[in-house]
């Protein structure tokens, strides 16, 4: 099929979208009820805007869902009874995602540049759109084109960026918002741990920000199995994973921390610009050990201190102190919940001025994530007393 097909009149007040589904083995199955991608679809259908489907797997294929006149002219029936307009937005929505969630991988592995590509083309042919969007729901653990198996999750980001630059492998994506419901990897596949998510999510961000993108990335909580769906689905290879040395905290019989503790995002993961966990169990777990040497140190009280990446000039210094904050009263509340008494915590937002900034990193480098930690200290340290007078 033409990508041409996808397209439509042009117009100067629409938004056209193209939906990325991850139909395939492997992968939870997609929740397109979820109000994150509800909300996109909407947004597209009552400005008149061209909705298209493209299949994620190891040759992505793209669909025509409905040309943006077809849906203005249906709304257009009740522009003067709001009600009824909305009573009928609702069912449209609800039909595309019904016709969307029949789209099946038809090719084994999965290609998920390959379909961010072919996408970056439909939309191409709307230079005029105020707005372009692309809808991703897949786990993004590609095993084609840009093959996971290969260790990639291993490989700092600027690096394979440069190498897919080098080899005109970058999607064109210019002024392209990308929403991402990103989706849990479902057995054969083991599941990644928060760093890998991590790590994941950087590389895609990093990709389509190359490309000339946006891109903003929620966490699906989906449990279904793809295969309640489609029940015969072309096979995918699993992406082996490097197992990580389990978190753990030696107790000793001093009450003091005599040098302070960065927990970093291997022990707490939080989704890009957000004080929100990517998975709040996994923080509890790594948090465990730290909550019951605090607890069994009566004495003990400790400053939580939040950092964040960037430098003077990359990011708002007021923005990331409120981030930095945020982070710092996550892992709090978590150790509230494990037990620990409030009077034994204190919080504070560095942003990007700490003792522990380091200078070059960058936003979106292999090695930014070193100055996005919330560290530990002692309440009674010279670093956190300084600290608490800013």
């Amino acid at each position: 099929m033409l990508l041409g097909g996808c397209h439509s009149e042009k117009d100067d007040s629409r938004t056209d979208t193209v939906l990325l589904l991850g139909n395939h083995a492997n992968s939870a199955a997609p929740d397109l009820d979820d109000s994150f991608i509800t909300s996109a679809i909407s947004q597209s259908i009552k400005s008149g805007g061209t909705l298209c489907k493209v299949a994620v797997d190891g040759a992505p294929y793209t669909e025509k869902i409905n040309r943006g006149l077809s849906f203005t002219a249906q709304l257009d029936q009740y522009k003067n009874d709001p009600t009824q307009r909305e009573i009928l937005l609702d069912s449209l929505v609800n039909s595309t995602i019904k016709k969307a969630q029949k789209l099946p991988a038809k090719t084994s592995e999965v290609d998920l540049l390959a379909a961010l590509r072919q996408a970056g083309s439909v939309l191409k042919t709307s230079s005029k759109v105020v707005h372009n969007q692309i809808i991703v729901v897949d786990t993004g653990l590609s095993t084609a084109g840009l093959d996971f198996r290969n260790g990639l999750l291993e490989m700092p980001v600027d690096k394979l960026v440069a190498q897919l630059k080098e080899r005109k492998e970058i999607p064109d994506l210019t002024d392209v918002e990308v929403k991402w419901l990103q989706l849990p990897t479902a057995s054969p596949q083991p599941s990644l741990s928060q760093a890998q998510l991590q790590k994941l999510s950087d590389i895609w961000r990093a990709i389509i920000e190359a490309g000339g993108g946006k891109l903003s990335i929620q966490v699906s909580t989906s449990n279904e199995s793809i295969t309640q769906k489609f029940p015969k689905l072309p096979e995918v290879s699993v992406v082996p994973l490097v197992q990580e040395a389990p978190i753990t905290f030696q107790a000793t019989s001093r009450v003091e921390l005599s040098q302070p503790i960065a927990l970093d995002e291997k022990t707490v993961a939080f989704k890009a610009d957000s004080a929100e966990y990517i998975s709040e169990s996994e923080v509890v777990k790594n948090l465990q050990p730290i909550a019951i040497h605090l607890n069994s140190h009566t004495k003990l009280s400790v400053l939580l201190a939040g950092t964040t990446a960037g430098d003077k000039g990359e990011v708002d210094e007021l923005d990331a102190k409120r981030l930095s904050l945020g982070r710092a009263n996550a892992v709090k509340e978590t150790l509230l919940i494990l037990g620990v008494s409030e009077k034994k915590l204190k919080t504070v937002g560095c942003g990007i001025d700490s003792p522990w900034h380091i200078s070059g990193l960058g936003l979106s480098s292999s090695e930014a994530g070193k100055n996005r930690i919330v560290v530990l200290l002692d309440v009674e340290s010279e670093i956190a007393k300084q600290l608490e007078k800013g």
